[in-house]
């Protein structure tokens, strides 16, 4: 089983949940959007302000689409993220709880660079 951080902004997420779960990878993250699989685990990361992670789900399935899809893709008119999968959402915080309710831990502190990134299964407690 593989566990992936979903990280994205508090904008990113809100319109992810409103679009149907949808979330979507840049063409240059083709390797990872390859090694995900239906069933693998997604932390939904918020970054700054919030910080934390506000819920996790699973992966449904994965698509490959050409037609703009959020906020930012339609106003430039391109497809920025073509690489998607729709999740389903096993636990979410409500957005009000997102700041104060949040798990975060000093492991979470990696250099967030990358939008998507698989966490390796940990075999210990």
């Amino acid at each position: 089983m593989n566990y992936w951080l979903t990280v994205g902004t508090l904008e990113n997420w809100r319109e992810a949940f409103q679009k149907g779960n949808i979330w979507g990878l840049k063409e240059r993250q083709r390797h990872l959007w390859a090694t995900l699989l239906e069933n693998n685990v997604l932390l939904f990361y918020v970054m700054r302000p919030i910080a934390g992670i506000i819920g996790y789900g699973t992966v449904k399935t994965k698509f490959h689409q050409t037609r703009p899809l959020w906020s930012e893709e339609i106003d430039k008119n391109e497809v920025i993220w073509p690489l998607r999968f729709e999740f389903n959402i096993e636990h979410c915080l409500p957005p009000d709880k997102w700041e104060s309710d949040k798990l975060t831990t000093e492991l979470l502190r990696l250099p967030l660079k990358m939008s998507f990134r698989r966490k390796p299964e940990s075999r210990t407690c």
